[in-house]
């Protein structure tokens, strides 16, 4: 049975390794709900006289290793936490870096194809993948972002960098005149709109095609939650014009 000290040690090693902004009470679920679904896993808490001992009747070594993997952080910098969040065990003996198949695994079986469809895509089309966290992949093209395929649970999204400044919002603006009403359409109904994700995040607000629009950053990208076929030729049309940006800016 772990004992208090080791139940304490496991927050601290957790807790000094928090970000402040995620010890927001925004970010968290409500205490009773987690213990909840802890204890349908086999979690034990056991109040005594001087704290409480908890233990697991299901996984009777889980706590022993997820305090070695709490003190791994300490030689494993660059995905300390992350590997903690992910219980990565094997950054416990070594470093360990995630690579494609680490990110790809939590996704539904949909989800999978349509990753591995766009990884191909990025490839095919000379861009350079970057693995720097356990949930997403950014792809670079001449060293310049072009797409993310990000995951939450069995969900992906994939974002599509387009027009950052003021010149390239501008040129793209040029270049979707030609185009099919339908594709600008996809571009508004996709665009990365503020949604006010934190407390401390208004977006900002930029002329899209004639139309003010609140979005994250001063950029017109796109982004779709669990893409199907339909959303591969809309994003792989948008990514040919990221490309004519880059070299519109490098010239």
């Amino acid at each position: 049975m772990s004992s208090p000290e080791k139940y304490e040690e496991i927050q601290i090693q957790f807790n000094n390794h928090m970000k402040p902004q995620k010890k927001n009470k925004n970010f968290l679920i409500d205490y009773d709900i987690r213990l909840a679904a802890f204890t349908r896993n086999g979690l034990i808490v056991k109040e005594v006289d001087n704290g409480v001992e908890i233990s697991n009747n299901k996984y009777p070594q889980m706590f022993g290793a997820l305090l070695a993997l709490a003190k791994s952080v300490s030689s494993v910098k660059t995905f300390g936490m992350q590997g903690f969040y992910h219980c990565e065990f094997r950054m416990i003996t070594s470093q360990h870096k995630p690579d494609f198949n680490d990110i790809l695994q939590p996704l539904s079986a949909d989800n999978k194809e349509m990753m591995i469809k766009f990884n191909e895509i990025a490839l095919q089309g000379k861009m350079n993948p970057s693995y720097n966290t356990f949930w997403k992949v950014n792809y670079k093209w001449k060293n310049r972002q072009v797409m993310q395929l990000s995951i939450a649970g069995k969900d992906l999204t994939v974002t599509v960098t387009g027009a950052v400044d003021e010149g390239q919002r501008k040129l793209l603006t040029e270049y979707v005149k030609e185009e099919d009403p339908a594709f600008v359409a996809l571009i508004q109904d996709n665009l990365t709109a503020c949604t006010g994700c934190a407390y401390d995040h208004i977006g900002v607000i930029i002329d899209v095609f004639g139309t003010p629009r609140r979005v994250c950053s001063n950029a017109i990208s796109v982004r779709v939650r669990n893409p199907d076929e339909k959303d591969i030729t809309f994003l792989t049309k948008f990514i040919e014009y990221r490309k004519k940006l880059i070299i519109w800016s490098l010239e």
